[in-house]
């Protein structure tokens, strides 16, 4: 068991004083299939009760392109939170990331130099895969409806598909409550900063990123080596080709060419 009921209720009094969550009602499963898809089941609703969602365990968690992912019941801290509001100008996916690294980095004595952010939705250490990120979103009146899912490694899943490390080979030992109560706390402050504050502070948490090579597979099956440059406030990705062409990319996939054995290639795709 990651919680106990005095966690769980601790961590709602805690929501409570954050401005984001205030509203939220803590919802914690031992089992369910998937959080985003149980979220998700309120959008047919014409008033979008605001839920945050912990499950112990997952047995149809899903990452980008429907892909399955597996766990075991004391691997993942898995959670998804629901709200509506205008489209932000800085993508969601983003935003979710800068508030993991901002957590994680609470719990650092130094700031750890491998950890970085991969665009749009992972959070990767080193080589190996720390976190994901699903967003899904649907238009509603002059809003969006949000489902906002995270996974993140507490140990390294071992033999996966995706090369993962744990937290707990990045910080000192930290209770899942701990750590999900400083994930909320750093979203709260995310959330109200301006597209262009968020492009930078994006930018600095990426760090290795930028020093890396992909092959980028654009949605009409185009394939080109690329090295990114940089990002803007809307979260497109600006980018160098390999004969030096430069051009702005809004979706596609992005696999890493990093030099020797890699796994880590989740394909990834923005909003």
């Amino acid at each position: 068991m990651l919680f106990s009921d005095a966690q769980i209720a601790d961590l709602q009094l805690k929501l409570r004083q954050t401005s984001f969550f205030s509203r939220h009602e803590l919802v914690w499963l031992r089992e369910t299939g998937s959080t985003n898809n149980d979220l998700k089941l309120d959008w047919r609703l014409s008033e979008l009760p605001v839920k945050f969602e912990i499950a112990e365990m997952q047995t149809n968690g899903r990452g980008q392109f429907e892909r399955v992912w597996k766990n075991g019941s004391d691997q993942c801290l898995m959670f998804s939170f629901a709200f509506q509001a205008a489209a932000p100008a800085f993508p969601v996916s983003l935003i979710a990331g800068i508030a993991v690294c901002s957590a994680i980095r609470r719990f650092c004595v130094e700031v750890p130099a491998g950890l970085w952010l991969k665009w749009p939705n992972d959070v990767f250490y080193a080589r190996r895969k720390l976190a994901g990120i699903l967003v899904e979103a649907s238009a509603f009146a002059d809003q969006v409806r949000f489902v906002v899912g995270i996974g993140i490694n507490l140990k390294s899943l071992g033999a996966a598909e995706i090369a993962s490390v744990g937290l707990d080979e990045i910080v000192a030992i930290v209770s899942p409550a701990e750590f999900l109560h400083a994930f909320c706390l750093e979203w709260d402050t995310c959330f109200s900063l301006a597209a262009e504050e968020l492009a930078v502070i994006w930018a600095e948490y990426a760090s290795v990123f930028w020093n890396t090579d992909f092959l980028l597979t654009s949605p009409d099956g185009c394939e080109c080596q690329v090295r990114p440059l940089g990002i803007d406030s809307s979260g497109a990705l600006s980018v160098v080709e390999k004969n030096g062409t430069r051009r702005t990319v809004f979706s596609g996939s992005l696999k890493p060419l990093f030099s020797g054995l890699f796994d880590g290639n989740a394909d990834l795709v923005s909003e």
